[in-house]
């Protein structure tokens, strides 16, 4: 506050305001401490949650909705603006539906021929009979150890997946160059959204200890914290990547 006690109280109030509602839009690491406080900051935060939560059971849809909810607090982290966004069905469900096909796009491709080789192996060992149970055995023991490779890449490689489907981007797998580039320069950085990803999914599944009910108001606020770890990433691949937009306008 100003010591000049003709200063207009107005002019010093709205300062402040603006100051509270500005958060940086540039960064060089991850926030864990912000990212877990980001969705408890609004009164009457737990309605909010608790209504998405029913929402996302609908089939396809209810997790559209929340893919577009998500890719709004993207937005919102990386434009620096505090507060959880309102729900809106209709957008959430527009924006919600194309990052949820660019998630399928980037991962079916490798699940696609792992469960076409174990559904053959389940085939042959209830068509079989014993005589072929030898045959099944080498087909599902290899398409086990494919599918839970397959599962670790993809928590390893989902921060990038999802940041570059709430940016619009289809094809990621087709295009690895660029976050090959960002994880190669911050390392730590993308050690540490893979961590701050599973807190928040760890956090989302607590539910299931309440009665399993508790799923409906806990998965959504794991969300929210995977989408503000998610949009610190972003920027902090911003930061890596204005140098190289630099020097192209020069």
């Amino acid at each position: 506050m100003t010591d000049n006690p003709y200063a207009p109280p107005a002019a010093e109030l709205v300062r402040e305001d603006h100051e509270e509602a500005q958060l940086p839009t540039t960064r060089t690491s991850i926030d864990f401490g912000e990212a877990l406080a980001y969705p408890f900051q609004q009164p009457g935060w737990w309605k909010r949650y608790l209504w998405l939560g029913f929402l996302t059971f609908i089939p396809i849809i209810g997790f559209c909705i929340l893919f577009g909810w998500q890719g709004r607090i993207f937005d919102r982290v990386r434009a620096g603006q505090r507060g959880v966004p309102v729900l809106d069905i209709g957008t959430d469900i527009r924006r919600g539906a194309k990052v949820f096909g660019s998630l399928l796009l980037n991962t079916l491709p490798m699940f696609i021929p792992i469960y076409g080789l174990f559904l053959a192996g389940m085939g042959v060992l209830e068509f079989g009979g014993e005589e072929l149970l030898p045959v099944a055995l080498a087909i599902l023991l290899p398409s086990y150890l494919l599918m839970m490779a397959a599962a670790l890449v993809m928590n390893l490689v989902i921060p990038e997946l999802e940041r570059r489907a709430f940016l619009g981007e289809w094809l990621t797998l087709l295009r690895p160059r660029a976050s090959y580039r960002a994880i190669r320069a911050a390392p730590s950085s993308y050690l540490l959204a893979l961590i701050g990803m599973f807190i928040g999914n760890m956090i989302g599944s607590i539910g299931v200890f309440a009665c399993y009910f508790g799923i409906f108001l806990s998965m959504p606020i794991g969300y929210a914290i995977a989408s503000h770890v998610i949009a610190q990433w972003s920027m902090i691949v911003d930061d890596i990547n204005r140098p190289e937009q630099a020097d192209g306008l020069s």
